[in-house]
């Protein structure tokens, strides 16, 4: 697993928590570090090709889900600002 990128903050219920990204086997990793622990999330693909976060080890599902968004909103605000 190698860094890929700068740490980012998100805001998440109310705090901000910081985010570094990882690539592991050409794969996009997100350690995220919540106040009581890590959390690594990444988004996957559905057999029917429907992207969704997903955590590891697996049993995070919701939380993944919701950080995963904010990620996702993160990186769609930075894109607009740079045009």
């Amino acid at each position: 697993m190698q860094k890929d990128g700068e740490i980012f903050t998100i805001v998440y219920n109310g705090q901000q928590i910081k985010v570094q990204p990882y690539t592991y086997q050409n794969r996009s990793l997100f350690a995220i570090g919540l106040p009581n622990r890590q959390l690594i999330i990444l988004k996957s693909e559905k057999l029917d090709g429907t992207e969704f976060w997903t955590s590891m080890p697996q049993g995070e599902q919701k939380l993944a889900e919701h950080i995963g968004k904010l990620i996702d909103d993160k990186f769609s605000t930075k894109q607009q600002t740079l045009f």
